[in-house]
C-alpha cells in the first residue's frame, strides 16, 4: 500500500468530514451507514451466529473502525 501511494477513501472522507459541503457530508454519512448495514447483514447471515440487529450494527462499527485504525497504521 505504502509503494502505491493510496489512501483508503472512506479514511480520507471522514477525516474532512467537517469540510465538506452538506451535499457532499450527506453522501458520505450515506455511504458509512450503508456499509455499516451491508457488514451487520453479513454478520447475522453467518451460520450458528445469533445477534439482534443492534448487536449486528455494533460489531460492524468495530469490524470497521478496526480496519480503517490498521490502514492508517500501514501508511
Amino acid at each position: 500500500m505504502l509503494e502505491q501511494d493510496r489512501m483508503c477513501l472512506c479514511g480520507v472522507l471522514a477525516a474532512d468530514a467537517q469540510e465538506l459541503d452538506e451535499p457532499t457530508r450527506e453522501l458520505v454519512e450515506g455511504f458509512f451507514d450503508r456499509l455499516e448495514r451491508w457488514v451487520a447483514e453479513v454478520l447475522q447471515e453467518q451460520e450458528g451466529v445469533e445477534l439482534t440487529r443492534n448487536q449486528a450494527r455494533r460489531e460492524a462499527r468495530v469490524i470497521l473502525a478496526s480496519l480503517e485504525g490498521a490502514l492508517l497504521l500501514v501508511v
